[in-house]
């Protein structure tokens, strides 16, 4: 039995909860189905059917649409409960309400009912005597958690897929569906119609579907599959007659004209930045408006403008430990392109504040790490063509995620040779300077670090002697690891003043 200390519930939540099989950190495949779920709400009286809810899956900004809504519907006045994954830091932040963590108490009484109900459940009892994993109890958690808030509404966010997640045991008010790409290949399916008709899993019978993928084949997928379910169904792109956005020092502010929703153009001062978002925030505000219709436009765009999320293109201050960083999980092919175009428009396509200066482009080294099952030679080709970085550090994603770094490392080397071969993009420069660096035809230096303290502390030291904005991507296990190191940097400080 985990020892429970009430003053630190999530403690003991997460003591308890590491004794189950957790997808996140040790993959398997063929481990997904609903009727242990099922079983376990059952069991807990159902108490994701004590608040309405706004399910919302895909493949890319699943996160950011659960956010930009939890934060629509706070601005509102309406309780609502946020559930999300993964964590960078603390598991408190899968399980929120919009803007804050749930008090201890919550917390508590949610441990104390979901630990006592599953330790009092007889194994051989449960479907097919399958024991639950991680992420089953993780979820039942928040809905335990919700319910003890008196939460009348929440939003969640599924896992992985859709159909046979274990959040797909929720009646929603509405079931949103975000960009849609090749990802988890070996769990969801080798195509994009494949991984589409996993993530369609969440449409139920009745209720509107909302969709914003950009890809045809997904867009008819749904399509169909809202029909068959007798569901509404609604594309963002039906409702935007024009939108534009502009980079104003660490903020994004967006207009976009949606005339059968508001009577004037939305207009928000986006903390969560790139071109994608705007997609993301429009999507949340199609949903609200839609299914809420009683929340004002200005709520609407309130509640944009307070929506954060770590990890997501975060700008985080250069100080004397640290050089200026971008922090960003992406860790697709597509993600990472997104964070390659906001690189270029944040920094590289910005007017110059003072046309009789000759302006100095900034300059950019790069950490990276992935996990194992991402699509490390697409990614390493985006990231070298990109021409962007002086200096690569390769590493490991953190101490739990799996990886494979000596492939990693021969990506990226077949990345630069390719782009050798192509003609001369990497050589000596004829026309650069001590003060200026041609980045098409610089070959970007290399460091293959096994261990990612050492490698951040490396990045860190070249970025702050060179004056370069180091960016760290390729998974959120490593952008969380980077917070930690973040922390300790100031801690130790502090102790050393």
């Amino acid at each position: 039995m985990i020892k429970f200390n009430p003053q630190n519930p999530l403690d003991a939540l997460e003591a308890w909860l590491d004794t189950y099989l957790n997808f996140e950190k040790m993959p398997k495949k063929d481990f997904f189905w609903l009727d242990t779920m099922q079983f376990l709400c059952k069991k807990c009286n159902n108490p994701q059917n004590t608040f309405q809810s706004i399910h919302v899956a895909g493949s890319k900004g699943k996160g950011s649409v659960s956010t930009f809504i939890a934060s629509i519907l706070t601005e509102a006045a309406i309780d609502c409960g946020l559930y999300t994954s993964p964590h960078l830091r603390a598991f408190s932040e899968r399980v929120t309400k919009s803007h804050a963590v749930l008090d201890d108490s919550i917390y508590a009484n949610a441990y104390k009912e979901l630990s006592y109900t599953i330790d009092s459940i007889i194994p051989k009892t449960y479907p097919n005597q399958r024991e639950p994993s991680w992420f089953e109890l993780a979820t039942l958690f928040a809905f335990i958690s919700f319910k003890e808030a008196g939460f009348p509404w929440a939003v969640l966010e599924t896992g992985l897929g859709g159909r046979l997640d274990a959040t797909n045991v929720i009646l929603p008010a509405a079931s949103v569906i975000t960009e849609i790409e090749l990802e988890h290949q070996e769990y969801l399916g080798n195509t994009v119609e494949a991984i589409t008709r996993e993530k369609a899993g969440i449409i139920k019978k009745g209720i509107p579907v909302f969709c914003s993928s950009t890809e045809a084949i997904a867009c008819a997928v749904f399509k169909a599959e809202a029909k068959k379910k007798d569901a509404d169904y609604f594309h963002l792109d039906d409702f935007i007659d024009k939108v534009q956005y502009s980079y104003h020092e660490d903020k994004m502010k967006i207009e976009a004209s949606m005339p059968e929703l508001f009577s004037r153009p939305l207009k928000a001062s986006l903390q969560l930045l790139g071109a994608y978002q705007v997609r993301n925030a429009l999507l949340a505000s199609l949903v609200v408006k839609k299914i809420l219709p009683q929340i004002s436009q200005r709520q609407i765009e309130t509640g944009l403008e307070n929506a954060f999320i770590p990890g997501r293109f975060q700008i985080i201050k250069k100080t004397k430990q640290n050089p200026l960083i971008v922090a960003d999980g992406a860790h697709t092919k597509k993600s990472i392109s997104h964070c390659l175009s906001t690189l270029q428009e944040l920094f590289l396509s910005a007017p110059k504040k003072d046309s009789s200066k000759q302006r100095v482009e900034p300059r950019f080294s790069l950490l990276f790490a992935c996990a194992m099952d991402k699509d490390v030679e697409a990614i390493a080709h985006l990231l070298v063509e990109s021409k962007l970085f002086t200096r690569i550090f390769l590493t490991k994603p953190g101490a739990v995620k799996q990886t494979n770094l000596e492939k990693a490392n021969e990506a990226f080397e077949k990345a630069v040779n390719a782009e050798m071969l192509q003609g001369s993009r990497y050589g000596s420069s004829k026309n650069s300077s001590e003060n200026q660096i041609e980045k098409s035809e610089v070959k970007p230096a290399f460091f293959l670090i096994e261990s990612y303290e050492e490698a951040m502390e490396k990045a860190f030291q070249e970025a702050l002697k060179q004056d370069e904005i180091l960016v760290v991507t390729g998974s959120f296990y490593l952008v969380s690891e980077l917070h930690s190191f973040l922390a300790n940097s100031i801690r130790s400080s502090s102790n050393s003043a």
